[in-house]
């Protein structure tokens, strides 16, 4: 098993539930939590005339490979309706590999 850490934001909507819902789709798709952080809300960066960001992270057993890790991790973002629209800009879910240790 793999171990990967993850950070998950989103400045979009109801950010807590949108994290939830993002914790739920990782574990039916890329594996099993371990352990969660609390939710942290900071300001947007990089472009700041948006709303702050709720973000959480995540460390994750799986199973996946790297490059089966992020596209996992991508298509749940696209599921969610993630849309790369413009730089630092405002998003529902966004979903970062910090972390992955292979074992």
């Amino acid at each position: 098993m793999n171990i990967s850490y993850l950070l998950i934001g989103g400045n979009q909507g109801e950010r807590a539930a949108q994290l939830a819902l993002a914790r739920k789709k990782i574990t039916a798709g890329a594996g099993r939590l371990l352990r969660v952080s609390s939710l942290y809300e900071t300001a947007a960066w990089g472009k700041t005339d948006q709303p702050d960001f709720f973000n959480q992270t995540l460390e994750l057993e799986t199973r996946l490979e790297p490059t089966e890790l992020i596209e996992s991790l991508l298509g749940i973002e696209l599921e969610m309706g993630r849309r790369r629209e413009e730089r630092y800009g405002s998003r529902i879910i966004d979903i970062d590999i910090l972390f992955l240790m292979m074992r």
